[in-house]
């Protein structure tokens, strides 16, 4: 169910449905049949916006290394 790229004059065109940029209330993916027009498909452009400007911002701080490389927090156990 994956969106395919296909490269035309003019740009790469999606298709099938497109993988938005959140999830549903249950944490499934959430998918949008659309021709790239609408608001749905405007808002899902201006959130992926953000999101690859914030991953350029991470990526480009020297805390990067550090951020990437460690380890998850484990929470204690209340058992003992």
């Amino acid at each position: 169910m994956a969106e395919r790229v296909t490269q035309e004059p003019g740009g790469p065109t999606a298709q099938g449905p497109r993988l938005l940029p959140w999830a549903t209330e249950g944490g499934h993916p959430c998918y949008l049949s659309t021709d790239g027009q609408g608001y749905l498909a405007n808002l899902a452009d201006n959130i992926e916006a953000i999101q690859l400007g914030m991953g350029e911002d991470l990526l480009g701080t020297p805390e990067t290394p550090r951020l990437l490389t460690r380890r998850p927090c484990r929470r204690p156990n209340p058992a003992g």
